[in-house]
């Protein structure tokens, strides 16, 4: 099943407000023995707070997994780390509610893949699917710019896959 990818533009002044909400979130036993239940609790609570912070969502038109796959190529290809050590915890929060998050506060320069490189690349990580990928990764690098465009004062882009 492929994960839908998309990226969200948050309201700084809400953002921690999500992410407190998103560290409560959990999950819950109820009951005995072979009569135990699951659940999962906070996630409304999370909902409401992260639909009132979004200003913004746009879906990407590939699979989700390669925004997570571009930032890797970024990092190989051109030496650019898009996600930043201090924002592991706020990502660890989100987490607990959408399958991969990567934030970005602050203006970053995304140069373009030399074409090589990321052909290399990709046949590196998809041998027999590479000219997909290679095709898919090209995509990704204009909706990162698409959504780093939108940073300001007031919002930050969640790059997000669910």
């Amino acid at each position: 099943m492929s994960a839908i990818g998309s990226y969200v533009l948050v309201r700084r002044d809400r953002l921690q407000k999500c992410v407190d909400l998103a560290n409560l979130v959990r999950t819950e036993e109820k009951g005995k023995w072979i009569f135990k239940t699951k659940s999962t609790v906070g996630i409304p609570e999370f909902m409401a707070e992260w639909q009132a912070a979004s200003m913004a969502e746009k879906a990407f038109d590939y699979s989700g997994y390669v925004l997570a796959t571009y930032v890797i190529a970024q990092a190989e290809i051109n030496g650019v780390k898009i996600e930043s050590a201090e924002h592991v915890p706020v990502i660890s929060a989100i987490c607990k509610v959408f399958t991969l998050a990567t934030l970005v506060e602050h203006q970053i320069s995304l140069p373009a893949f030399d074409q090589a490189k990321l052909r290399d690349f990709c046949q590196h990580e998809e041998e027999d699917d590479w000219a997909n990928l290679f095709e898919a990764l090209q995509s990704a690098h204009l909706f990162y710019c698409d959504g780093l465009a939108h940073l300001s004062d007031d919002l930050v882009v969640v790059f997000l896959i669910r």
